[in-house]
């Protein structure tokens, strides 16, 4: 399959995949361990992304047109890269269990509490693997629709929650010091270094190139949409109260009115974040099964979709008996888990590349890149400008 996807739907793709893993329980977990820092923790953790997001593609950047299996062959050899490629595949089935529970947890809380957790799994998968057979175009077709939507929302949201503000929630600044802040960051683990999966999609690029546009993107947009959620339940609710809170975000959300009589938008979220699910499923799932794919040789990955999916909804329901479970693994084992399998190594791989001269340069890359970008920038701002000035100074009619 000729699989292709633009910068802007890997950016799309990667950030609803974060945001919908987090955005309805994490300001609870984040009041929880850093208090009043709390919005500062997802600004902290937005830096440290920054640069990984860059690290995680230039191994992959060093050989145009190969994939994760190919050029780790050339790397390390042969052998090793097709163990390299089980790993990855597990590490991939377990997020993708991972997501799946916890999208079948939240809905039998609140919304499905009498539906078995298996069938609700089975169709969340059933779903994601009808896009997956179809390609990776169409997930990203769906993210870009589905994140617009998204990044809507949650600045409509935040506009209408200001007259029920309080700002001095947010203060005092490291009241109890670095210690509550890191450990904030530490729970966020999990999210930041699932910019590595950008390095797996890499030859599936339009332009290769413009793969640091879409790590950096990623990580402003993750980090701007997290803190705008953050901060708008922090200002609603004093933070001793948000900390208690199960669904701190649909709390906040239920104190908006927009125009003073539509209320009660609670749903709206829910239906983004279930779109949004469905399209961390399918990017997860089409990651695990092209992995596979590349490893066993085949010409075509539909043909795992099937037993990948079987044993993806297995454990979920193996691996987290109950809902405590799952929270002890997702905060504690997974950050951890993650940091070593998909930074450390990609670190690990760029420097025996650069070692063994293996590769293509990639400081022309960095370059023409970071060229493209401040061009980019700098017509944006220019648009901006002559939007605004048409509006503040607007043209006389001509007589």
């Amino acid at each position: 399959m000729n699989d292709r996807v633009s910068t802007r739907q890997a950016w799309m793709m990667l950030s609803i995949s974060v945001i919908t893993s987090g955005i309805l329980y994490f300001p609870t977990f984040l009041m929880q361990s850093s208090g009043r820092d709390a919005w500062l923790s997802v600004i902290l953790t937005g830096l440290i992304t920054l640069p990984l997001s860059i690290l995680v593609v230039l191994p992959g950047l060093r050989f145009p047109g190969q994939n994760l299996i190919q050029y780790c062959g050339i790397i390390l050899g042969d052998i090793p890269a097709r163990m390299v490629g089980l790993v990855f595949v597990f590490s991939l089935l377990v997020l993708l269990a991972t997501a799946v529970r916890e999208f079948t947890d939240l809905l039998a809380l609140d919304i499905l509490p009498l539906t078995p957790i298996v069938v609700v799994a089975s169709l969340a998968l059933l779903v994601a693997g009808f896009s997956v057979y179809q390609g990776i175009t169409i997930i990203g077709r769906a993210a870009e629709l589905i994140g617009v939507l998204m990044f809507l929302l949650v600045a409509t949201i935040t506009v209408f929650s200001l007259p029920q503000a309080d700002f001095s929630n947010l203060t005092p600044v490291l009241e109890k010091g670095w210690q509550p802040l890191l450990a904030g960051t530490g729970i966020q683990l999990k999210l930041v270094t699932q910019v590595a999966l950008l390095a797996f999609i890499l030859e599936k690029l339009d332009s290769p190139v413009s793969a640091f546009k879409a790590g950096i993107g990623y990580a402003i947009t993750t980090t701007g949409v997290i803190f705008l959620t953050v901060a708008t339940v922090q200002i609603v609710f004093p933070t001793e109260y948000g900390a208690l809170l199960s669904d701190s975000v649909l709390s906040a959300i239920r104190q908006v009115a927009i125009g003073g009589f539509i209320t009660r938008i609670e749903a709206a979220i829910v239906a983004i974040w279930v779109s949004g699910n469905f399209v961390r499923f399918s990017l997860i799932y089409y990651l695990a099964v092209s992995i596979l794919a590349q490893v066993l040789n085949l010409k075509d990955h539909r043909s795992t979709i099937l037993p990948t999916g079987l044993l993806a909804v297995s454990l979920s329901l193996m691996m987290f008996p109950n809902i405590f479970r799952l929270f002890e693994f997702t905060t504690h084992t997974l950050p951890v888990y993650h940091s070593i399998i998909y930074v450390v190594f990609f670190g690990f791989l760029l420097a025996v590349a650069v070692i063994r001269k293996k590769g293509e340069p990639t400081l022309p890359l960095l370059k023409q890149s970071y060229k493209q970008m401040t061009f980019e920038l700098a017509s944006f701002v220019s648009s901006v400008k002559r939007v605004y000035y048409s509006i503040v100074m607007p043209q006389p009619p001509a007589s």
